[in-house]
């Protein structure tokens, strides 16, 4: 369970039931699921295919803290995506999404705008007005 939540979470202060949370899914996982897919985060390179996002809106989202994809990964993407949003979470790690669902949304909510898929006034007080850490 330790494990779990050192390389999940960003922050020792995590809601106890958000860490539960991630344990019971992450426990629930076989580990034969688990074998056949550690091959991939050496293995996986899609960078070639980024240039096909350039005319698109983009969020990239990750926490500072991640020890399963570094945010220099991230750094890395939007270097070749340079119209891309960044937007670095403090104090995240891989289960931003969890630990910062607010963040999160908000940010989500801006792309949603941004694409032109809902119009400002229908993200629900979410998005770049709302207080959210990251940049």
């Amino acid at each position: 369970a330790g494990l779990i939540k050192r390389y999940s979470f960003g922050s020792k202060d995590v809601d106890p039931a958000v860490a539960r949370f991630a344990e019971r899914l992450i426990e629930a996982t076989p580990i034969d699921v688990v074998a056949e897919f550690y091959p991939a985060f050496t293995e996986h390179d899609k960078s070639g295919a980024l240039p096909g996002f350039r005319d698109v809106p983009v969020l990239i989202l990750a926490g500072d803290k991640d020890l399963v994809t570094p945010s220099s990964h991230s750094e890395a993407i939007a270097d070749v995506l340079p119209d891309a949003e960044l937007v670095i979470v403090p104090d995240a790690g891989h289960l931003v999404m969890l630990e910062h669902p607010e963040t999160v949304t908000d940010r989500l909510a801006d792309l949603l705008v941004r694409s032109g898929t809902v119009p400002a006034a229908n993200v629900g007080g979410h998005g770049s007005t709302a207080q959210q850490p990251g940049r």
